[in-house]
C-alpha cells in the first residue's frame, strides 16, 4: 500500500527525532535500550516467577505452620505454665521475702555503723608501740585560767594554772602511757606563789599523773600550783585509780575515767600596795585549793570512788616588788 504524503511526513519526522535524541545524548539511548533489554530478558522473568513460586510454595507454608505449631504446641505451653509456677511458688515467694529482709537488715546495719563511726573517733587511737596495742584512750585538757600579780613597785607576773582535768580508758586498755610530759622549772609563778611549808616556789601538781598522758607545760590545760605535802597527799588517790587496773596486764576492767578537779582557789589576780614603811608587802597566806578525784565506771554508769585529797601546808602570795 502506498502511503500518504501525511504519513510519510510523520514517519520522516519521528526517524529526525529519533536520530537527534541519538546525536545528542547517545546515554540517553543506551540506557533506554538495556532497560528494554532486561524487561524482556527470559532469566529476569524467570527469576521473578520462581521467587513468587517458593513464598507461595505448600513447602513454605508448611515450614511456616509447622514453627508455629511448636510455639503454641501443648508442650511449649505446658513449660511455660510450670515455669510460671515455680516463680510464683509459696517457696520462690518465700525465698525472695526472705533475701528482701536479709537485704534491708544489711543496709539498716551498715547506717547504723556510720552513725557509730564519728563517736568513735571522738577517741583518739595512739599505738603504744613496742607490740602493744592500739588504744582508744581519751585525754581531756582542761582550759588554763591566768593569774596576774602586780608588784607594789610595778612589777608583773601573769601564769596559766588549770583547775580541772580527766583521762578516759576503755575496757581492756593499759594504763602506763609513754607521751605524757614532765613540768618545766622554773615555774611561771616562782617567786610570786610560794610553798608555805618549805619558802620554796610552790609545787606544779599535775591534775592527770604523767604516768596518763598528763602534760606538764604552763599551756597545756594540766597544772596547777600547791603545797609538797598536798602533791603527797594527792598520791593517795592516784595508786587508787592504779589499783583498779586488776586485770592481767593491768588493764581496765571497764569503761573509766578519771577526773581531777580543784575549787576555794583563795588568791586570784591581785595588786601589792608599798606599805607605809617603804619596802615590799607581807606575803598573804592562803590555803591549798581543795582537790577531789572522781573514777566513774562508764560501762555501768556507776562512781568506782570520789574522794578529797587531804590538806597541805598551803600556798603564801608574795609581792614580786
Amino acid at each position: 500500500m502506498q502511503k500518504t504524503e501525511p504519513q510519510q511526513a510523520n514517519l520522516q519526522l519521528q526517524a529526525t527525532v529519533k536520530q537527534k535524541i541519538a546525536v545528542e545524548s547517545p546515554q540517553t539511548e543506551e540506557i533506554s535500550q538495556r532497560k528494554a533489554m532486561i524487561e524482556s530478558s527470559p532469566v529476569i522473568a524467570a527469576q521473578c516467577k520462581l521467587t513468587s513460586l517458593i513464598a507461595n510454595s505448600p513447602q513454605q507454608a508448611a515450614q511456616l505452620k509447622f514453627i508455629n505449631g511448636i510455639h503454641n504446641s501443648p508442650r511449649q505451653l505446658a513449660q511455660q505454665k510450670f515455669a510460671e509456677g515455680i516463680h510464683n511458688s509459696p517457696v520462690m515467694i518465700a525465698q525472695r521475702k526472705k533475701m528482701d529482709s536479709q537485704f534491708a537488715t544489711a543496709q539498716l546495719e551498715q547506717q547504723a555503723q556510720v552513725r557509730v563511726r564519728p563517736a568513735m573517733q571522738m577517741k583518739q587511737a595512739v599505738s603504744m608501740g613496742g607490740g602493744a596495742p592500739v588504744q582508744l584512750y581519751t585525754y581531756n585538757a582542761g582550759t588554763p585560767e591566768t593569774v596576774t600579780v602586780t608588784g607594789s613597785g610595778g612589777a608583773v607576773v601573769s601564769f596559766d594554772e588549770t583547775p580541772s582535768n580527766s583521762v578516759s580508758y576503755s575496757t581492756g586498755e593499759t594504763y602506763v602511757r609513754s607521751d605524757g610530759t614532765g613540768t618545766t622549772n622554773p615555774a611561771a609563778w616562782a617567786g610570786v606563789l610560794i610553798d608555805g611549808g618549805t619558802n620554796n616556789a610552790a609545787t606544779q601538781l599535775h591534775l592527770v599523773n604523767m604516768e596518763w598522758g598528763g602534760k606538764g607545760d604552763q599551756s597545756g590545760g594540766n597544772i596547777f600550783p600547791g603545797s609538797q605535802s598536798l602533791n603527797g597527799h594527792h598520791k593517795t588517790q592516784e595508786n587508787k585509780f592504779r589499783n583498779q587496773f586488776t586485770a592481767t596486764g593491768k588493764k581496765a576492767p571497764v569503761d573509766m575515767t578519771y577526773t581531777c578537779s580543784t575549787s576555794n582557789k583563795g588568791y586570784s589576780t591581785h595588786t601589792f600596795t608599798s606599805p607605809s614603811t617603804g619596802g615590799k608587802a607581807a606575803d598573804i597566806p592562803y590555803a591549798d585549793r581543795t582537790v577531789n578525784v572522781n573514777v566513774s565506771d562508764d560501762t555501768n554508769g556507776t562512781n568506782l570512788f570520789n574522794e578529797d585529797v587531804a590538806t597541805g601546808k598551803g600556798l603564801l602570795l608574795r609581792d614580786p616588788g
